[in-house]
């Protein structure tokens, strides 16, 4: 069976405990959510709404979050809609909750509805170690230690699926789940947050990130369990054998 491989980057204090007492700190959706402000949308777009700017870092103040938008339209009766109108009905129903009262010729502009999904437990790495990542990887993270200290070693995780089934099993133990949390293993999807909100297809997982993260090459365990929200992290210890689960830590 094919292994997928990725690459852990972080502070070489954290590789040593590992390996000398099976600890190992696993992030959250919460705990990578940031408190920058954000624009939304292309300069000069009147589609674009919020505030700020998205800064580069670890932080992402929209983990698993998207936008659904609407920021235009006209309905000419509400008895008797045209199908586009209809859609749009439907849409601010469904999605944004309105319930648009009878009446004829109503403007709706300017409709925006985050989507935020549970907090869950998520363990990042990258699925690639050239230079490129790793400067941006020590830049960010940087910037997201509050003593300013970028990671200095990577941990080379060699059996992806062996891994992701010790911190599940070990996580259940901390958290007292009755059975074994669902997990998913994959590579992050870079892409545009905002969605029409006549989709009927919600971006809705923690997979999906804003495109200025896209140089991170960001691959992600996910224990899609609802946990507690804000919490942001926990270390827990892995009882089963690690052997051969971890490559050999380098520095970078």
């Amino acid at each position: 069976m094919k292994r997928d491989v990725f690459y852990k980057f972080m502070h070489c204090e954290y590789v040593k405990l590992l390996f000398k007492e099976n600890i190992i700190r696993i992030g959250t959706l919460d705990g990578f959510r940031g408190t920058e402000e954000i624009m939304i949308g292309k300069q000069g777009d009147p589609d674009r709404f919020g505030t700020g700017k998205l800064k580069p870092g670890i932080n992402d103040p929209f983990e698993g979050t998207s936008f659904a938008v609407l920021p235009h339209s006209y309905i000419s009766n509400i008895s008797d809609p045209t199908p586009e109108e209809a859609n749009d009905l439907r849409a601010l129903r469904d999605v944004a909750g309105l319930n648009v009262p009878n009446a004829y010729d109503i403007l709706i502009e300017d409709v925006v509805v985050p989507r935020r999904i549970d907090n869950h437990y998520i363990f990042c790495g990258s699925k690639t170690k050239r230079k490129s990542v790793i400067d941006r990887l020590k830049q960010d993270s940087a910037l997201f230690n509050e003593s300013g200290r970028p990671y200095d070693t990577c941990l080379p995780i060699i059996d992806t699926n062996a891994f992701t089934h010790e911190i599940a099993t070990s996580l259940a133990k901390l958290e007292n789940w009755a059975d074994y949390p669902r997990t998913n293993h994959a590579e992050v999807t870079y892409r545009d947050i905002v969605q029409d909100i006549r989709s009927k297809t919600p971006l809705g997982h923690s997979n999906i990130k804003h495109e200025v993260f896209r140089d991170q090459q960001e691959y992600r365990v996910a224990i899609l369990r609802k946990i507690e929200t804000g919490k942001k992290f926990a270390d827990i210890t892995l009882e089963g054998d690690i052997t051969n689960i971890f490559g050999t830590p380098f520095p970078i």
